[in-house]
């Protein structure tokens, strides 16, 4: 077991064993809503990565359903509404790919919450499933390196597991969340990408409004740090090396609470340290917008 997998599994068993604020913006959450209803997000996100002369820039659009029957239990749908990847090297023509991803269908259970004067503590944990849904036949040139080519995809071609473990704890106009992620991936069409370990961190602040009375109509800042270790990738069962991934990201961002049904978010997150393998493409930045509403 790696480090970080030991660091992940620290976090979980912690939130396991002892299980307001401002909502991560890319970490999980372990709250469910105010609300026993629906409710809806809906969002974009721009990912630019490069290397060796080469440079990727991928959009997303995304929503998500979520119901709420309970205060302690949320089902959710999150599918990629469109995926366009965009691909350029020099000395050839650029290539593009589109069309839907894959949906995850995800229950969460929250099993502890502390309610105090000005203060709050939950956890929660959560299991998805990553459906083959998403488009995985766009044509590619064949100048486009191996290694690449399913990533120009919208959809993995595979079913893919993810379970998360959450903690979050309030304490007037500070906010702590953690949550620690494994995603089991499957195997389409011959490859098989490498599975995930993944420990958020995450922190936030009352920026406004100053003289704080009662919650509502809050803009927080929020900064949020990734740690990621991803295992090589394999093709018809034979590993392909240097296609690993560890990475420490940092993600500054604002969220608005405009009402106690609406959210607001905007991310922007960078790499502090990121190792790949010789051929791979580096993470340059990632941008997300996010609009958060209950129904």
């Amino acid at each position: 077991m790696t480090p970080l997998k030991a660091i992940v599994w620290g976090i979980a068993l912690f939130a396991l064993a002892r299980g307001a604020v401002a909502s991560p913006i890319r970490g999980n959450t372990p709250g469910t809503g105010v609300f026993q209803r629906s409710g809806v997000m809906a969002g974009m996100s721009v990912d630019q990565a490069a290397g060796g002369g080469a440079e990727l820039l991928r959009l997303s659009s995304f929503a998500e359903l979520r119901y709420t029957p309970s205060t302690h239990w949320v089902l959710a749908l999150r599918a990629p509404l469109f995926v366009e990847s965009r691909f350029e090297q020099p000395g050839a023509a650029v290539e593009t790919a589109s069309g839907p991803g894959d949906v995850l269908v995800s229950v969460k259970h929250r099993f502890y919450r502390w309610l105090g004067p000005w203060a709050d503590r939950h956890a929660a944990a959560e299991v998805g499933l990553e459906l083959r849904t998403g488009a995985t036949d766009r044509p590619v040139g064949p100048q486009v390196p191996v290694l690449l080519r399913h990533r120009l995809q919208p959809g993995s071609g595979s079913v893919d597991g993810l379970i998360d473990i959450v903690y979050q704890q309030a304490r007037k106009r500070w906010g702590f969340h953690t949550d620690a992620g494994y995603r089991f991936n499957g195997e389409g069409d011959g490859f098989r990408q490498g599975d995930e370990v993944r420990l958020n961190l995450g922190t936030s602040y009352v920026l406004f409004p100053r003289v704080y009375t009662q919650p509502g109509h809050e803009v927080f800042a929020v900064l949020e740090a990734t740690f990621l270790d991803a295992e090589d990738d394999r093709l018809r069962g034979l590993v392909l090396p240097g296609t690993g991934r560890s990475a420490l990201l940092l993600a500054p961002g604002l969220q608005y609470v405009a009402t106690e049904r609406l959210f607001l978010d905007l991310s922007v997150q960078f790499p502090l340290r990121e190792e790949v393998g010789r051929g791979e493409l580096t993470s340059r930045w990632n941008a997300l917008f996010q609009l958060r509403y209950a129904l």
